[in-house]
Formats: C-alpha cells, structure tokens, sequence
C-alpha cells in the first residue's frame, strides 16, 4: 500500500520537478506536491500545509537553495531538506551540508532520491520523538523544581554527608545560599556540640537505611549561618539512584509549635495555680471576716484609754496585712480587679514615684520618660500601683548597692501577630496598647532564670519576697494585657507590659463620701455559710440598731425570705456557698420581691463575682474581708 508524501519543491523547471515526482513514485509513495520559484511562494506554501519533505534546485533565476534554506530555518520547522542540481561542486555541497541542508545529489543520479528521502524521514521522525522526550523530561523538572521550591519544609538531599540539593526553603531557615550549601558537609546545618555524634548516626543510617517519619518525638536542633539555634523536626527517605545511595530529608522549623506548646503549658500552670491561689484566698478571707471584724467590733466597744484597745489595733494591723497577701493571691489568679476605672499611666505613674521612692537606694537615679498623648486604660488604680512598685522594687534589687538607673517609659504600642510570636509569651489578640516599660541596668538574669521569673515565691536571693512579679503576671492577665523580660547577664533587664487601650477620658481620683452617722433601722437577711462572717455581721448591725436575720445557705435564705417578705429591708448575700449558690439564689429572691436590696459580698474582687449574678443589677458590693464600720458604711450606703 502506497505511503502518502508530500512534496514541496523549489524549481524553475516543470519537467525536472516532474521528473522527481515520477523518480519518488518508483518507490512507495504517492506524491502530493506543489513547486515554487521564489521565496514569497515558498513562504505560503509553508503557512498554508504541512510538508514532509522539500526538495530545492541549487540554481534559479531569483532563488536557490541557499535562501530557501534560510527560509526554512527562519521558520522553526524541522522538515528534511534535499538539494537537486545539475550542476554543483563538492565545495557547494559541502557548504549547504554545514549550512543545515540533510542532503545533496545529482538531477543525474536520481536513483539515489528515494533512498534519501526516506532515511531522512527516518532521521527526522527520530528527532522528533527525541525532542518530545526532551521536552517531556523539561517539563518534568519542572514541574519537580517548582514542587521542590514551593514545598513548606526545607528539603535537603545527601549524598553520604554531602549537600547535594537544596530548596528555597532550606535556604530560608538556614540563611545560606544554595551556592554556600552545595558540597558542604551537613555539619554547616548542626551545632558544633552535636557533629561529632551526627557523623556516627549518618554512618548507621546509610549502613542500615531505613524512612524515618517526621514526628517522632525527637528533639532536634539545627543552626543557622549567624549561629543561632532553633528546634526542628526531621523526616528521612531513602533513595537508592543506579548505585548511588541517597537521603532525602524533609526538615521543619517547629519553632512556632514549641513557643505554643510552652505558652499552653505555662497557661495551664498558671491555671492550676491560680485557682488553688484563688480559693485560699477566697477562705482565708472568710476567716479574716471574723478577726478582722471581732477586733474592730471589741475596739469600738472599748472604753476611751483601755490598754485592751492597743493589743486591738495590733490584731487588726496583722489582720490587713494577712488581706493583703490574699490580695496578692487573687491578683496572682487574675481574680483581682477591684475598681475598673478609664485610667492615665503617665498621669498616674508620677504620684506613685513619691510611694516608691524612699524604698530605693540613693545611688539608683529613677528617670521618668512619660508619653504624654497615652490613651487611657480600664484599670484598678491600685493594682496599676502594684505593679509599678514591684517593677521598680525588683529594678533596684537587681542593682543592688551599686549605682545605677531605673528607666521607667509609657507609650503606644500596635500590636500585629508578627510582634506577637517575635516579642511575647502569652495569648494576646492584635490592635493598640499602651505600654509600660521598666529598665535597669542591675546584675541581669540567664535564660534559667528569666523562664522562672514569674512563679510564685521564686527568688533570686536566698529568701523569697512573697508573689511580687507573679502577683504582677496576674495583675496585668486580669487586665487582658501581657508581660515580657528581656535579659541577659551583666546586661540588666527590661519589663515590658501591655494593657488595651481604652476609649473615652481617664478618670479623677476622688475620695468616698463619709456618712456623718451609720446607725439605721430595719431588718437584715444576712446570708454565708461561714457561721464566724455570719456572728460578726450580727453583732455589728445590731450594735447599729438594725434587727438581724441569719441564713447558712442558698435555700434556708429563700425560706427565709419568704416567710418574712414585706419585713426585710436589705439583703446581704455570700457569692460563694456550697449548694445553691449567691448568683443561684439571687434571682429567686427577687422572683419573691423584684425590688428587693441585695447587698453581695465576697472574698473575691467585685468585677470577677458579678459576671456570674443575672438580672438588674445588684444595690451593692463589699469585699471581705471587711471592718466593722466598713460593713456599716457599706450598709447604710444600701439603705439610703
């Protein structure tokens, strides 16, 4: 069966070009063909088909081969090109030849033509299935090396202990180039204490290879050009390529993984912590209720000059000191906003200077560098006090009898997810902050240390100093702010905090008003399971002329309650009891009547106890532990 080839020829001459066509159709084609006799006819006999091979005359009158070849070669088509001639010498032959021409005869030796033209056919589609091979394999790679350059982890590829590829990635995390990392042992990627170690493992492994899957657990550190370490986690293949033994490995930086691993743990300590804190302080605070209260109440019944009533004040003294340590507790636990105010730091810092002062040495120079367009921040005025204090404090221990300075600064801080991971340890949500910044040039601290800073009760010296920089932790968590240290030994400390910014203008200290006189009448349902808070409120009212009713519970209060509704004046309701509690059984008081004035009470602060209470908001709050005029000014306050 007749093979189908088509012919493009270029040639002044009808009779020769039929006479190639007649020589081609001995063999086993059947011949399609055109003839042209210049180039504007040979470009469109190119752009309207396909050809599978084109024969050219050396000589025309305006044309020859030559340029027919170059126009062919212009056109980026790779169709076997045969020069027929009557008259050509060997020199021009061989020129065509070296110019891109596949072959040449003689118009005298025809014979030759149709073995040509299907070797060069031959040729041509081998050249072709080459180029599509060299094409598929181009694409092949790269698709490879876009799948390489575009992969999440760095991929390094060994040849026994050799660099031998590298990706963008690896790049990135190391901070080499791929120039500086090709050839080089994987020592360059390792800590120097660990290369000794690693060239015994790499033996092992290429000794006995095996896949080894990320995420096993392993600890492993790498090093980057400057030298800085951080953790990663490493999977590894095994490439066995004609002979050569190859690892593949995949590498990720966990950096990331292990701040938040850290960060979970350090919340779920300070949880655990917290609320154990938290509940002691809540209890000692019931029991701080009876002595603080009973001392007070045997002062104000003592006769004018009593000896008794020194050894009185003594006990109430040591009473509010003890309060004060379970304020450092609830603090600690992030239970110890008392009083949320719109406050100023720059405004408020340079009271507080006067307080703290006089506890620092003279050396120490303490300089202010306040912002003064800081925006307010909803605070407790107190708590922002202890902070202050215990920074500069812990400032001028560091220092100790030296000289030196304590640097104290204000500012805005915006705050992204980029300086969050790079410049804080703690769960914090992008936006503005107003920043507090304490610095000092004292003896420093070491990684060990600074991890530890914030525990409680922890100390440098050989005695601790209660909660101090924990009790500031809690403060500053209670206040949906953070806290971070930067230090080094030798080279002091920085403390640096961050509390939301506020809207809206800061808020002027003022004093509470006093009541000229605290006695009253009415009846008052005094209502903790702590039989001592409940005996001391008694004692109190009555003394102040109000008739007292007592409940130990949620429901012996509603009973109560209930049996006497038109006659009771004011509620005084425990938040903390077990059974019912005070936000269970406040809702179902004022069910009996919606009116009634409920005065809460609570060892914890009263922003943290009133997130639980439903409904209208309640007549009052007093935090125990409490004075006797306290709860009667707290009373009468409720009253009026």
């Amino acid at each position: 069966m007749s093979e189908l080839l088509r012919v493009l020829q270029i040639e002044d001459s009808e009779c020769d070009a039929a006479l190639i066509v007649r020589e081609l159709e001995k063999t086993r084609y059947q011949v399609e063909w055109e003839r042209v006799e210049d180039a504007a006819g040979m470009r469109a006999a190119l752009a309207e088909r396909a050809w599978d091979v084109i024969i050219s005359d050396y000589y025309l009158p305006q044309f020859g081969a030559p340029a027919a070849l170059g126009i062919l070669l212009d056109s980026g088509r790779d169709i076997p090109f045969i020069v027929v001639s009557g008259r050509m010498g060997e020199d021009t032959a061989v020129e065509m030849m070296k110019a891109g021409a596949h072959d040449y005869l003689l118009k005298g030796k025809l014979a030759r033509l149709g073995p040509a033209v299907e070797r060069e056919l031959r040729d041509a589609k081998s050249r072709r299935e080459r180029r599509r091979a060299e094409e598929a394999l181009a694409a092949s790679e790269a698709r490879f090396r876009a799948l390489l350059e575009s992969a999440p982890q760095g991929v390094i590829v060994v040849d026994q202990g050799h660099i031998a590829l590298v990706n963008a990635r690896t790049e990135e995390m190391f901070g080499y180039s791929r120039d500086e990392l090709l050839g080089q042992t994987l020592d360059i990627l390792l800590p120097e204490r660990y290369r000794a170690a690693h060239l015994e493992h790499r033996r092992q492994y290429f000794a006995h290879p095996r896949t080894r899957p990320m995420g096993l657990g392993l600890d492993l550190l790498g090093q980057r050009k400057g030298g800085g370490e951080f953790p990663l986690e490493i999977g590894l293949s095994f490439v066995d390529q004609a002979g050569t033994q190859l690892a593949l490995a995949l590498i990720t930086d966990i950096t990331d993984r292990k701040r938040a691993e850290e960060h979970l743990r350090q919340a779920q300590k300070l949880e655990s912590i917290g609320m154990l804190a938290g509940g002691i302080a809540h209890d000692f605070n019931n029991l701080l209720v009876g002595v603080i209260g009973n001392a007070s109440l045997a002062q104000d019944l003592l006769p004018p000059g009593s000896p008794a009533g020194e050894l009185l004040e003594a006990v109430v003294k040591t009473g509010e000191q003890a309060a004060h340590l379970t304020r450092q507790m609830l603090a600690y636990a992030g239970k110890g906003q008392f009083v949320v105010e719109p406050l100023n730091l720059s405004d408020l810092l340079p009271e507080m200077t006067g307080l703290v002062q006089p506890s620092i040495s003279k050396k120490i120079a303490l300089h202010l560098g306040l912002d003064q367009d800081l925006p307010p921040i909803q605070a407790d005025r107190g708590q922002m006090q202890q902070v202050f204090m215990n920074l500069v404090l812990n400032a001028a221990e560091a220092i100790g009898s030296d000289a030196g300075m304590i640097s104290v600064k204000t500012g805005v801080q915006d705050v992204d997810e980029l300086y969050i991971r790079r410049n804080l340890e703690a769960e914090l949500s992008p936006g503005r902050y107003v920043l507090l910044e304490v610095r000092d040039t004292g003896c420093g601290m070491d990684e060990a240390t600074r991890a530890r800073i914030f525990d409680p009760f922890f100390s440098t010296k050989f005695h601790g100093r209660g909660l101090g920089l924990a009790a500031v932790g809690g403060i500053v968590r209670g206040h949906g702010g953070a806290i971070s240290v930067s230090s080094a030994p030798g080279k002091g400390a920085c403390f640096t905090v961050l509390f939301p910014a506020a809207e809206g203008a800061a808020a002027v200290a003022q004093v509470a008003a006093q009541y000229a006189t605290l006695g009253g009448t009415g009846t008052i349902l005094v209502v903790d399971d702590e039989r001592p808070v409940r005996d001391l409120a008694r004692k109190v009212l009555e003394r102040y002329g109000y008739k007292v009713l007592l409940a130990d519970g949620g429901i012996a209060a509603i009973n109560t309650f209930k049996r006497h509704p038109g006659d009771i004046s004011l509620v005084i309701l425990d938040a903390s009891m077990p059974g019912m509690s005070g936000a269970e059984t406040y809702p179902e008081l004022r069910k009996v009547r919606p009116g009634v004035k409920i005065l809460v009470s609570s060892g914890y602060s009263e922003l943290e106890t009133m997130k639980a209470f439903p409904g209208p908001r309640a007549t009052g709050f007093i935090q125990k532990p409490y004075t006797s005029l306290g709860l009667a000014e707290k009373v009468r306050s409720a009253m009026a």
